[in-house]
């Protein structure tokens, strides 16, 4: 039992900047555009999850920054997988 889990990645501080100023270079106007496109994508991707984040974002006095945060965590977790994937292909 002493073995930690090492299904969900754990984020080296790197991953953070793309995604970072990903957000940073939207237009205000277009931020729930792309938090629904993200939203949309996980439904295709991972319904539980999308369903989820959509019932209880629906379910808070902020839904837009509930939602927000999830999508925005999601994709933090989505590129270090990526990013993980990745190196273990160039060292294997």
């Amino acid at each position: 039992m002493d073995k930690k889990c090492t299904c969900v990645p754990i984020l080296h501080p790197d991953i953070a900047g793309p995604i970072q100023k990903e957000l940073l270079d939207l237009p205000e106007e277009d931020y729930g555009r792309y938090i629904a496109s993200h939203i949309k994508k996980l439904v295709e991707e991972n319904k539980i999850v999308a369903n989820w984040i959509s019932q209880y974002a629906m379910s808070t006095d902020k839904p837009m920054e509930v939602a927000s945060c999830a999508v925005i965590l999601y994709r933090l977790l989505e590129s270090q997988a990526e990013a993980n994937a990745l190196a273990e292909r160039l060292e294997g």
